[in-house]
């Protein structure tokens, strides 16, 4: 039920943007605001779901260790480094704020224009609701969420951060030459809308320890069955890093209590 009511929040959420554009003639500007103010809600909400993830669930993937670690790779008697709370707001944050002064830019050279203040409001208000009630879904069940379901959740915010950064450079673009920028929102609102309801369905694939053929073919086609960067053995490097990545996974699902650790 609950992933239900949060792709009908994602339909909602898209079709604010795009919808003022086609129906109620907001600008290309307004929509484009829009879609980094999104941008930068969903970062801070993610960042909190993380915060009150590692609080209930102690849960070990939310610490980077020193390299100074065992020969099995636990931390002896290493300081901590920086969080994956703090990795993600690092990123997210730096690449929004960047985002941002582009986008400033973009308006000021390129379309020559600011987005419409009211028009903004009145999409930010309902979309930013459509936001938090998604966040509080999530909370429902948030501590019964396993590290790595926070991190997709987390690492497809980055690539949404990236796919609207894509929609702003062809936006302006269309709307500096263009006298018909809806067809572009009608079209990318569905896209976007596709990927983030794809992105709610419940779906980690695990990888072989056994190369896929593609990979083996494109090795032996350009690299003479060796890996482009290591020069290992294709297969050998696959096996070995698929290993490496489980293993990792399986340590991220630790509890790891620790004094001074909140």
């Amino acid at each position: 039920m609950i992933t239900l009511l949060q792709m009908a929040l994602t339909v909602v959420l898209n079709a604010i943007p795009a919808g003022g554009v086609i129906f109620r003639g907001w600008t290309p500007a307004t929509a484009l605001t829009l879609y980094w103010c999104e941008n930068l809600v969903a970062a801070i909400l993610i960042a909190v779901r993380i915060a009150i993830h590692r609080r209930l669930t102690k849960k070990r993937g939310h610490y980077r260790f020193e390299s100074n670690a065992n020969a099995k790779g636990r931390p002896s008697q290493g300081r901590f480094q920086v969080s994956y709370l703090g990795e993600f707001l690092a990123t997210s944050l730096t690449f929004t704020l960047v985002h941002g002064l582009f986008l400033f830019a973009l308006f000021a050279v390129v379309v020559k224009t600011n987005s419409d203040t009211t028009q903004v409001f009145q999409g930010l208000r309902w979309m930013v609701a459509a936001q938090l009630v998604s966040f509080v879904l999530d909370l429902l069940q948030l501590s019964h969420w396993s590290f790595a379901d926070l991190k997709k959740c987390a690492d497809q915010a980055l690539g949404r951060v990236v796919l609207i950064h894509l929609a702003i450079v062809g936006g302006m673009v269309i709307a500096a030459f263009s006298s018909r920028p809806e067809a572009f929102f009608a079209v990318f609102g569905c896209l976007k809308t596709l990927s983030d309801l794809t992105s709610r369905i419940p779906y980690n694939p695990k990888l072989g320890l056994e190369p896929p053929r593609w990979f083996l073919w494109f090795t032996n086609r350009f690299g003479e069955g060796k890996h482009w960067k290591t020069g290992q053995d294709a297969a050998t490097w696959w096996h070995e890093t698929t290993q490496a990545q489980r293993q990792r996974v399986e340590e991220d699902e630790e509890v790891f209590d620790h004094c001074g650790i909140s």
